[in-house]
């Protein structure tokens, strides 16, 4: 008589080397002999969907969780997960009935796998898969995993050298040019709180403190651009449904207070003060990513009643999730001022486009980055400075030490094209060193 682990130690030999029918035979002979059973149904269940025979291979990780009494912990959460994972694939992504089948049928199988032990390694990503169905069926309320109710305190201090402080121009005379690169320090103080409103809405307050300083202290010209400031806002976000897709509508206000060194006495005075408004929608316009579409208004109050504005902006935000373990976004950004000094008043356009890399050569290391390309009408000026174009290539490589502590360090190439070459075609170079901790 052969032993009784040989059926499920040859089972799994062949099962490595691709022999899956093979395999079959031994882990149902092993089955049939009462030995490992449940890890033998598991492999059943696994070969059974690599053979595209779905319906089967829920009957083999349903006995896993139902008919074995004693089953390893770690093998029962996989079946759950397994299950809830074919039930998803056999329902469509849109629809009401989809939308009932996601919560009756499949996200029950993620839950009791959690509830068997939420410590091992799957249950975390069990527990992102409940909040991606809620998020992307529209179940009715938040997720039970997501934490909806959070603080968080984060500080930015970065460290750079640019090279155009005053973006003075290339073809600037030599008579008048004069060294506009400078070192600077940006610090930022970030506190977010986030909690839900009843089961449809979600709110966030944040309150930023920002500073800037440059370190050249001899060049008025470089350190009038030291500034300081103070922006509370709030975002709102609610549940809906558009197009037949679960939405969210957006809404939001944010308030800046800033002081500059405008007048280049070595201290700051205040500058001006905006409110912003803005209402939006984000919701699944393609398949391959969500879009992001607001519409703001700003309003500026500055010590100069000739520069008070009011700017309209139409903005949208196009995700590409298709890539493996990357993404595209893509941006349009409209912008319409009227200033009071009308001569100052603007059109500007923009598009962009971001690639981010999460896992770049090593689990913590982020590359980011992107192009962006802008057109501004200048209006009252166009016979002057013409429609001018600004380009701006960019790119950030980031390492995350653990979720405290992040470092990066960032490159930005900007270049302004402009009719009026003496005084507004410039271009510069900015190097970026930056550390942030979280708390």
């Amino acid at each position: 008589d052969l032993p009784d682990d040989y059926y499920f130690e040859f089972g799994k030999s062949l099962y490595a080397v691709n022999e899956i029918e093979l395999a079959e035979k031994m882990f149902k002979q092993s089955i049939l002999r009462g030995h490992e059973q449940f890890s033998s149904a598991y492999y059943l269940g696994h070969i059974k969907e690599l053979l595209g025979e779905d319906k089967l291979a829920l009957n083999y990780y349903s006995e896993i969780v139902n008919d074995y009494k004693t089953p390893s912990a770690t093998i029962q959460q996989s079946a759950f997960y397994k299950k809830g994972e074919i039930i998803v694939s056999t329902i469509p992504k849109k629809g009401a009935t989809a939308r009932d089948k996601i919560r009756t049928l499949a996200v029950p199988q993620y839950i009791s796998g959690i509830e068997l032990d939420d410590t091992l390694p799957l249950a975390k990503k069990m527990k992102q898969k409940v909040n991606s169905l809620y998020r992307q069926y529209w179940l009715g309320a938040f997720s039970p995993y997501r934490r909806v109710k959070a603080n968080q305190l984060k500080f930015n201090q970065s460290f750079l050298y640019d090279t155009n402080v005053t973006m003075e121009s290339d073809n600037a005379s030599s008579g008048s040019s004069s060294d506009s690169s400078a070192p600077a320090s940006k610090s930022q103080l970030i506190y977010k709180y986030s909690d839900t409103l009843g089961k449809q809405v979600f709110g966030k307050t944040s309150l930023r403190l920002n500073w800037d300083y440059y370190l050249d202290r001899e060049n008025s010209d470089i350190y009038q651009n030291d500034s300081f400031s103070i922006a509370p806002s709030f975002n709102g976000m609610f549940r809906n449904y558009i197009f037949n897709n679960p939405g969210e509508l957006l809404v939001g206000v944010d308030y800046n207070y800033s002081m500059r060194d405008f007048e280049a006495k070595d201290q700051l005075s205040y500058y001006g003060q905006s409110a912003t408004f803005f209402i939006g929608e984000k919701f699944s316009l393609f398949d391959f990513g969500k879009s992001v579409f607001k519409f703001k208004t700003k309003l500026f109050y500055s010590y100069d009643k000739t520069l008070d504005s009011k700017t309209f902006t139409l903005f949208f935000n196009q995700y590409y999730s298709k890539l493996i373990s990357k993404m595209l976004l893509f941006t349009f950004n409209a912008d319409f001022s009227f200033v009071e000094d009308s001569s100052l008043s603007t059109n500007s356009f923009m598009l962009r486009c971001d690639y981010i890399h999460p896992k770049f050569y090593h689990s913590r290391v982020v590359l980011h980055s992107g192009l962006g390309v802008s057109f501004t009408d200048t209006k009252e000026q166009s016979s002057t400075r013409g429609v001018e174009t600004n380009l701006s290539p960019f790119t950030k490589v980031s390492y995350n030490f653990n979720k405290y502590i992040n470092v990066s360090g960032k490159y930005t190439y900007t270049k302004n094209i402009s009719k009026n070459k003496t005084v507004y075609d410039y271009s510069k170079h900015v190097a970026l060193f930056e550390l942030e901790t979280k708390y």
